[in-house]
């Protein structure tokens, strides 16, 4: 008798905790909707959105407001790069690899254009670290020997040193 009820109160008490979950999940979807509507309604001058894009923890919410920010149309050079950075430390939150380096490749891309070296030199090591993690290593000596041509020149002699090592991991 006491087991019966004992069985009846837990199937209760599973019903009630799967009826808070999804009720918190609705609620948080709603609040990152709400969130992208406020940052992209408001009038702050851009690289405060984009500094608020920096301080979310919640990967995707994140990664949606980024989304939606690189879709306008004046943001600078720099902005874009910022943005996608955001998006590529979120995608690899998650273990996204392949979208983080999608993200690392756009912003080799916008370095390249924009003759930005520093910019550029770190997103080949990026993408070579990316290149390493899906174990394909050619493609990653490839990706840092790139970043090399900018260290060698005498740019942060510990950026080099770590260079060499990722090359020698791949190997």
């Amino acid at each position: 008798m006491y087991w019966l009820l004992l069985m009846l109160l837990c199937k209760r008490l599973f019903f009630l905790v799967v009826f808070i979950s999804i009720n918190i999940s609705f609620c948080s979807s709603i609040a990152v909707a709400d969130d992208t509507n406020e940052l992209l309604k408001t009038s702050d001058d851009i690289s405060q959105q984009i500094s608020r894009l920096e301080n979310i923890v919640n990967s995707q919410q994140a990664l949606k407001l980024s989304s939606s920010l690189l879709k306008r149309s004046d943001l600078s050079p720099l902005q874009k790069i910022a943005i996608l950075t955001v998006q590529e430390s979120h995608y690899t939150q998650l273990n996204e690899y392949s979208y983080s380096l999608a993200a690392v490749k756009r912003i080799q891309v916008l370095a390249k254009k924009y003759n930005l070296a520093k910019i550029e030199a770190d997103a080949f090591k990026k993408i070579g670290i990316y290149y390493y993690f899906k174990a394909e290593n050619q493609k990653a000596i490839d990706a840092y020997k790139e970043s090399l041509t900018f260290y060698l020149q005498g740019h942060e002699p510990l950026i080099l040193a770590s260079l060499y090592n990722n090359i020698a991991l791949a190997y």
